[in-house]
């Protein structure tokens, strides 16, 4: 539905809907203690680097190379997840693990059209 906006603007439109959206329950469950300048900067930390801006790179991605596309970064979230905990973290990955990590990628492959058996739009399955 939102074809020919620019990414800044999707983005910018869901964070502020986000933020309007969670604004009662803000005041709802406000602490007692009004929390400190640290935790202040790493709240908007979060919230411009790790929300912020992965949202403007996300909608520009679907613009660039389409919403099916785009979704595949979804997919191989929790592989990389377990990857950089298993480098960063010393985390162990089990065969369960592995064997999962196999079949998501193996799953975006196929919907991505990587690799045969997707049937991409404007074509007929055979």
């Amino acid at each position: 539905y939102l074809v020919g906006i620019p990414p800044l603007a999707t983005a910018t439109g869901s964070q502020v809907g986000a933020a309007l959206g969670l604004a009662l329950p803000m005041w709802w469950a406000w602490p007692a203690q009004t929390p400190s300048l640290r935790a202040w900067a790493a709240i908007a930390a979060i919230a411009v680097l790790c929300t912020g801006i992965a949202y403007i790179l996300y909608f520009r991605l679907i613009a660039n190379a389409g919403p099916s596309r785009a979704l595949a970064v979804t997919f191989l979230a929790p592989v990389f997840a377990v990857f950089y905990g298993a480098v960063f973290l010393g985390e162990a990955v089990t065969p369960w693990m592995l064997g999962c990590g196999v079949v998501i990628a193996c799953g975006t492959a196929l919907s991505t059209g990587l690799v045969g058996g997707a049937v991409r739009p404007g074509t007929k399955a055979s």
